[in-house]
């Protein structure tokens, strides 16, 4: 399958929300085409993160069970203002997701 550029542009819908900063979403955009026009697949895996969402995460591996995915409890996230991305990579044929690329 070749990655088309509308494709992955579904695919990052999370650069939509209307909380994250608009100059974030824009620079999010332009990394993500400049890396597909290089054969590389970017996918934001997360951008706004309410400050529930937050505590969710922070309470992982402390108090819920799961391994621990933040030191940053609500409020003290760039993700809770919208000014922060996390990305993972696609396979070159786009079946799969990696994270350690």
């Amino acid at each position: 399958m070749a990655i088309t550029w509308d494709w992955l542009k579904q695919k990052n819908f999370r650069l939509n929300d209307q909380n994250l900063h608009p100059v974030v979403a824009q620079r999010g955009w332009e990394v993500v085409f400049e890396a597909w026009q290089r054969g590389i697949y970017v996918l934001i895996t997360q951008g706004y993160r309410s400050i529930a969402e937050q505590n969710e995460l922070y309470a992982q591996g402390r108090t819920k069970p799961g391994k621990i995915v933040t030191n940053a409890k609500g409020g003290t996230s760039y993700h809770n203002y919208g000014l922060a991305l996390d990305f993972a990579l696609y396979t070159p044929d786009g079946k799969q997701v990696v994270w350690d690329m």
